[in-house]
């Protein structure tokens, strides 16, 4: 038989069972640590992915801000000019109201216009 004492040899099978233990939980590690590094990759695509969205949804939401910052603005000038119209029109109204000659309240009576009245009439004939 071996030269080995009973001895040695018992602690012998104790260190293999124990090297067979370690060897078993590290290749139960391994194998977690290849799951876990499986889902970081998949969580990574779809970060990747969700980015991706946002980053276009940014660029669709700016893009909408700028078309209606231009709707904006042009209807800014167009109140601004149509205001200025209005007030154009106001005041074109306001000069013609007191550039008219009043008519006398006879005149309003009669419905005749002073103007009309013949210079015989006025001074009475002969």
């Amino acid at each position: 038989e071996s030269k080995v004492p009973k001895k040695n040899m018992a602690e012998i099978d104790k260190l293999q069972a124990s090297s067979s233990k370690l060897q078993a939980e590290n290749e139960k590690h391994l194998a977690e640590i290849e799951r876990l590094r499986r889902k970081v990759g998949e969580l990574n695509v779809m970060y990747g992915c969700l980015k991706v969205d946002v980053d276009r949804d940014e660029l669709e939401f700016k893009k909408l801000n700028k078309q209606l910052e231009a709707k904006l603005n042009y209807e800014e000038e167009r109140n601004h000019r149509l205001t200025g119209q209005i007030r154009q029109m106001q005041s074109e109204r306001l000069e013609t109201t007191v550039l008219l000659p009043q008519k006398s309240k006879s005149d309003k009576q009669t419905n005749t216009d002073s103007a009309a009245v013949s210079s015989d009439w006025e001074h009475g004939s002969g």
